[in-house]
Order: structure tokens, then C-alpha cells, then sequence
């Protein structure tokens, strides 16, 4: 399949040109003093009502077409820099606000309501219902104009966190009981992680940031050499296979960023200053994950074409389970 993998790859990818723009994070974001007013009340300090009623009234409904008493079962809380005192990051480069949806499910409450659902282990439901929120909610809020400021809304079960402070959230409002379970830190208007954080893992983001130029120049200049080229000629599949090698190294290595975040926010971990999420954060800042992003998602939509020229995908025993379970509830 690799083969087909790299033809579908090369012919999405021709007419395509990739490169590392400067991008923003709240993580080093100079602190304004207030809250983001499309979404938090600076007088009283809590989420806004509407704002508060518009989220909660998004998911239930999203639910109750699908699940017994959901809000019986579920905490949830909003997360993300919009929370913070260093809101404003993502405006000053045009792009949209970033607001976390996130639920703890009381599993023993939700069997009781949803008997049918006691074959299914909480693992595999957590990834059920992000599952569905991907397919059904997340593609509603992804453009989500509030109070007249755009963001992009995610919804998200956090396996075995039906206390968010488990996962040692930056900032978080719980909007079930209008009330913050983690304050942001109130930050000095001199913060500068690159001077107050060790020098050495700004030293090893850059080498990885070296990286990714390599790979990114790869790839262009292999796409480049396909276009004048005709498909299925040994020229084209050796310029594609190139170019498949390259932008797999760019998946990976975002895959590595992306996915070693988590640890930050693990038992090991120590949160929102912890090495992987600031890692995380300076290539958000450098634009590093974005452009490699970008070669993830042609890796996985090139893939995705190969594997249903093939028939269709092969799943974990876990992950097929749980789409199954998907199906006639």
C-alpha cells in the first residue's frame, strides 16, 4: 500500500508549497490585566451567562439525541487561553480564540442511566464519545462567532478525569456550578519564559525547529520536481517515494510534539511550565506545528485515499470496537 500511499500523496501535494511562518502562543504573551470580555464578565469574574448557557445548551442538546440524563452524569468545564490574563496572543497574528470544552463523566452514574452501554469499558467510551463529538459537534463549533469575536470551539472527554484538576489545568471554569476550580496565575508584566525557563530547552526546540526546516525544503523541492512529470513514470515514483519519505518525517515529528504534550499534563508531569508543553508552546510561537500540521494531515488524508482503494481501513481490536458500538444505539 505504501506505493499507492505515495502516488495519492504526490498528487495532493503538487500545486502545494509549505514554509514556517511565525505564529502566536498565549504562553508567552505579555499579560493584559483583564479577561477576555467576549466570554468572561470582568466585573464579576465568572463566565458570561449567555456564553455559559450557550456551551452547556450545545452539548446537551448534542447528547440528549444520543444518551439517558447526560446532565446527570457530566462536569464540564472550559479551558484554554482565552482563560487567562494572556487572552489577546492569538489576535495580535489574525487568528481565531482558543476555547476548550472539557467533561468528566461519572461513569458508575452514566451506566445507571444508559444500561445498554455497561458492555463497553469507560476507556472505550471516552473514545466514543470523541468519536462523536469530532463528527458531529466539533465541525458545528469549529467557526464559532462569540459576542462578536471569532474561536474555534472543541468539545472532549478526559478519560478517568471527573476532577479536571487531575490533569493540572492552566486555568479552568467549571460551568456546571458557575465556579473556577483553577484561577489563572496572576503574572508580572516582565514574563519572558526564554529568560526565566533553562536555556537548554529553547537550544534543543531549535534544534527541532532546524529539523523541520530540512524536512520542509525536502518536500518542496520534491514537490517541485513532480510537476512537470507525468504519473506512474519511473521519474514520478521516484520523486513521489521521496517526497512520501520526507513528509512522513513531518508527521512524525509533529506527532512527537503534539503527543508528548500530554505528559506535561500526566501524573509525572508538572503542567503548564512542564518541558513538553513548553516545547509545544515555542513551536506553536515559531510556527513549527503549524506547517507540520499541515504535512500530517496530507500524510493522513493520502492514507486515508490509499486505504479505501484497498477497502477500507484496519482498526485495533479497541478502536473497532468502539466504532461498532457507534452503530444502531
Amino acid at each position: 500500500m505504501t506505493s499507492d500511499a505515495a502516488e495519492l500523496l504526490a498528487r495532493r501535494a503538487v500545486g502545494q508549497r509549505y514554509g514556517i511562518e511565525p505564529g502566536a502562543s498565549s504562553f508567552f504573551a505579555k499579560p493584559t490585566g483583564d479577561f477576555d470580555s467576549a466570554i468572561i464578565d470582568n466585573a464579576s469574574g465568572a463566565v458570561r451567562p449567555d456564553v455559559r448557557e450557550w456551551l452547556l445548551s450545545r452539548l446537551y442538546g448534542f447528547w440528549a439525541a444520543r444518551y439517558h440524563a447526560p446532565r446527570h452524569w457530566s462536569t464540564v468545564w472550559i479551558a484554554g487561553s482565552g482563560l487567562t490574563h494572556q487572552w489577546s496572543a492569538s489576535r495580535s497574528v489574525g487568528e481565531p480564540g482558543d476555547l476548550d470544552v472539557l467533561i468528566g463523566v461519572d461513569f458508575p452514574r452514566f451506566y445507571a442511566a444508559n444500561p445498554r452501554f455497561r458492555q463497553i469499558p469507560e476507556e472505550a467510551l471516552a473514545e466514543r464519545f470523541n468519536d462523536e463529538f469530532r463528527a458531529g459537534l466539533d465541525v458545528e463549533t469549529a467557526a464559532t462567532n462569540l459576542n462578536g469575536t471569532a474561536y474555534g470551539i472543541t468539545f472532549y472527554v478526559n478519560p478517568g478525569a471527573t476532577d479536571i484538576r487531575t490533569i493540572r489545568p492552566y486555568a479552568a471554569f467549571d460551568l456546571t456550578h458557575n465556579a473556577w476550580t483553577v484561577r489563572p496565575p496572576e503574572i508580572g508584566s516582565d514574563w519572558d519564559p526564554r529568560t526565566s525557563l533553562p536555556p537548554d530547552w529553547f537550544a534543543s526546540f531549535g534544534r527541532e525547529t532546524e529539523t523541520a526546516r530540512g524536512i520542509v525544503g525536502e518536500v518542496n523541492r520534491h514537490i517541485g520536481e513532480l510537476r512537470p512529470l507525468r504519473p506512474g513514470t519511473p521519474d514520478f515514483v521516484n520523486s513521489a517515494t521521496l517526497l512520501h519519505d520526507a513528509v512522513r518525517r513531518g508527521a512524525g515529528l509533529f506527532d512527537a510534539i503534539h503527543t508528548d504534550r500530554h505528559k506535561a499534563f500526566g501524573p509525572e508531569g508538572s503542567g503548564y511550565a512542564d518541558f513538553y508543553n513548553v516545547r509545544w508552546q515555542t513551536h506553536k510561537q515559531d510556527g513549527t506545528v503549524a506547517v507540520l500540521h499541515r504535512l500530517k494531515d496530507l500524510w493522513t488524508a493520502a492514507h486515508k485515499d490509499a486505504t479505501e482503494r484497498c477497502g477500507g481501513p484496519i482498526l485495533d481490536a479497541r478502536h473497532a470496537l468502539t466504532l461498532a458500538s457507534l452503530v444502531g444505539r
